[in-house]
Formats: structure tokens, C-alpha cells, sequence
């Protein structure tokens, strides 16, 4: 009956029949017609759906939340949506109403109040009335976690927190997410941590470092993959061909042979 079925996610299974899409209930009904050129599965109670060549969002009964009038649209995050209309970025309510109008060249989700907003080849951060709180002065900028934002300027990375005051110097090659409140940061090549005020825990001896996950983090030293604790200590020693992030105490390796 359909020419091609997706597992379901939250409660509705995407389907296409005829080239369109809908979605089935969990009694195998058809409870959003297949009447759109595209759509994304389920995600937190609502799906993107494409019709007449332009985008919207509906909810799980398919009730439609956002309008597909849009050239692009993204789901909700904290109470709006991100939407592209002739080649600008603006936001959306939850009901459906314009409250930041398209005039950013591009724009990331909210976060902690906050959104990255380009004008021209520049990133700042604006707040949820769409004004600048940190002027568009950095080439990159995006959300790091826990209170802080990446930036990066002529290829030097460093942290901004909510007010634009620089916290970790750009100093870096490359900087990850915070996670714990410990990032990893690279340096010539090499990899070491630093905690969210810019406070340098270990300096660069690592081939590469995973964020921390349980208080324990990856690193790549010489012998194979090892875990590190916050302090950059090895506490289980490099005798791991690969591995993954511990979880519940528990973390998947693969030994050499």
C-alpha cells in the first residue's frame, strides 16, 4: 500500500505513497493525508513539511503551526521558530506570528536567551526582540554550552558569555563544545582542556580529545585511546585500538589484537 515506511517517532510513521508523504497513527491508519512534496519525521511533537514548493511545521494531529510559506523553517527552540523568506533569516512565535522579521543574511536557533545572527560576513548575538546584544564583529560564532559561545577570528578561537565579554582568549586552533564544564582545545596540533573562565587544565599533549561525559573523557595518546579525568590524568591506560563515551558506567571499546 505505501512505497516506502519510516520507523515512528513520536507516536507517527512517515510514509510516501504516490510520490507524496504523510504519516500513519500507531493503528496503522493514515492519520496526515499523503498530500505533501516532502516532509522530516517527528521530532518533539512537531515535523517540516514542504508543499507548493515552500515550507511550514504542523503538529502530530497535523494541524498546521507554522504556515508553509517559506522558503525554509526549523523546528521550535525556546518558543520560536527560524524561518528563511527571500534570502533572510527572521523568527517565529508559537503561534505563527512574525516577531523578529527576516533581515539577518543567516541565524542559528536560541539558546539561553540568545541567538547567533549574521549581518553582512559577521556574527553577533541577538536577543529575542532581535536586537544586537553582542555586535556582529566575529567571522564564526556559535552556541558551546553551558553559558558560552565559540567565536573565531582569522582562524584563532576562543569564548564569549552572554554579555560579549571575551572569557576564553582566542587563542586556539580549535575549540569543542563545553561538556561538564571542561572543553578540549587544540594548539599546533595537539589537544588539551580548558574550563569555561578560560583557565588552561591541561596544556596541549594530547593527538586528540573527546568531550567529557561521567566525569571521563577520551584522549588519543601514544599506545591507543585512553580516558582522562577533569584534571588531564590518565585513569585507564591507552590499550584501547578505539572507543566511545562512557554511559551508566559503562563504555564500548575495541581492543588490539
Amino acid at each position: 500500500e505505501w512505497d516506502d515506511a519510516e520507523d515512528f517517532k513520536n507516536g507517527r510513521a512517515k510514509v510516501r505513497q504516490a510520490e507524496r508523504y504523510g504519516f500513519l497513527n500507531r493503528q496503522g491508519k493514515l492519520s496526515i493525508p499523503a498530500t505533501f512534496e516532502h516532509v522530516t519525521s517527528f521530532e518533539n511533537g512537531t515535523a517540516k513539511v514542504q508543499r507548493g514548493g515552500k515550507y511550514g511545521l504542523i503538529d502530530t494531529s497535523g494541524r498546521f503551526l507554522i504556515q508553509p510559506e517559506y522558503d525554509a523553517v526549523w523546528a521550535f527552540s525556546e518558543g520560536l521558530a527560524r524561518v528563511r523568506q527571500n534570502g533572510k533569516s527572521g523568527f517565529l512565535n508559537a503561534a505563527g506570528k512574525m516577531v523578529i522579521r527576516p533581515q539577518f543574511d543567516s541565524a542559528q536557533d536560541f539558546k539561553d536567551g540568545l541567538a547567533p545572527a549574521q549581518k553582512g560576513e559577521r556574527w553577533g548575538l541577538i536577543d529575542k526582540k532581535g536586537e544586537f546584544v553582542v555586535p556582529p564583529t566575529y567571522a564564526q560564532l556559535w552556541y558551546a554550552g553551558e553559558g558560552r559561545w565559540c567565536v573565531e577570528n582569522n582562524e584563532k578561537y576562543g569564548c564569549i558569555d552572554a554579555t560579549g565579554l571575551l572569557v576564553v582568549p582566542m587563542n586556539f586552533d580549535q575549540l569543542y563544545s563545553f561538556t561538564e564544564g571542561v572543553a578540549p582545545y587544540m594548539f599546533q596540533r595537539l589537544w588539551g582542556l580548558v574550563d569555561k573562565d578560560g583557565n588552561i587544565i591541561t596544556k596541549p599533549i594530547f593527538g586528540l580529545a573527546w568531550p567529557f561525559r561521567d566525569g571521563i573523557a577520551r584522549a588519543a595518546v601514544y599506545g591507543g585511546i585512553a580516558f582522562i579525568n577533569r584534571q588531564g590524568e590518565v585513569v585507564i591506560p591507552p590499550k584501547y585500538l578505539d572507543a566511545r563515551d562512557f554511559e551508566e558506567g559503562f563504555a564500548p571499546v575495541q581492543e588490539y589484537r
